[in-house]
């Protein structure tokens, strides 16, 4: 640990910078309730570890990827950091709403919750 008034070491490990999750479906899917509840579970992954390492999402990604490797990704940033499950999905929702109905089936989703400033110490 730097002594006070130093700079930390480059490099230094301060925790995760942002905290993802994605899953990959067995077979490609346009399933709209199959990959919100896909969604819904990522996010309650995300949210725990975000908890773990005391952090709160600020950014937040949505990743389609399909059979053929292409990449499809949407980000925002919220108005509030958060670390609940119920309004990561929220929003990742949102994401996943806001492209509109998708047509091709796709072979895996992720969500990436990111710029995640520490938890105040209650």
């Amino acid at each position: 640990m730097p002594a006070a008034g130093s700079t930390p070491e480059i490099g230094a490990d301060d925790g995760p910078k942002s905290i993802s999750h994605e899953h990959t479906f067995s077979e490609d899917t346009t399933d709209l309730a199959q990959i919100e509840s896909t969604l819904a579970r990522l996010c309650e992954m995300v949210g725990r570890r975000l908890r773990e390492h005391r952090l709160h999402a600020r950014t937040i990604q949505l990743k389609l990827r399909y059979s053929d490797f292409s990449t499809f990704t949407r980000a925002h940033s919220i108005a509030r950091a958060t670390d609940l499950d119920t309004e990561l999905f929220e929003e990742i929702r949102e994401l996943f709403r806001a492209i509109g109905k998708r047509e091709r089936p796709c072979a895996c989703w992720g969500c990436t919750f990111s710029s995640c400033p520490r938890a105040m110490s209650s």
